[in-house]
């Protein structure tokens, strides 16, 4: 039953969202233009990240100081 559903969904939901897309170039053009920006902010928080991240120092693993045993 799910697939029959998914079969007969899909295909009508994809149609009338390219429908409704033809009918409305200029609110398309300014769904793409806030898709694009929000990429390109998302791309530029990902490059600071990495580029903040890549640059701190790496920390040094600690060492355990032995005790010198005196010779008794």
């Amino acid at each position: 039953m799910k697939t029959i559903f998914k079969f007969i969904m899909v295909p009508l939901m994809a149609w009338f969202g390219l429908d409704w897309a033809a009918d409305n170039p200029m609110k398309m053009k300014v769904f793409r233009n806030n898709v694009d920006q929000r990429v390109e902010q998302g791309y530029e928080f990902a490059l600071f990240q990495f580029k903040s991240f890549s640059s701190e120092p790496a920390p040094q693993p600690e060492r355990k100081k032995r005790k010198a045993k005196k010779n008794q």
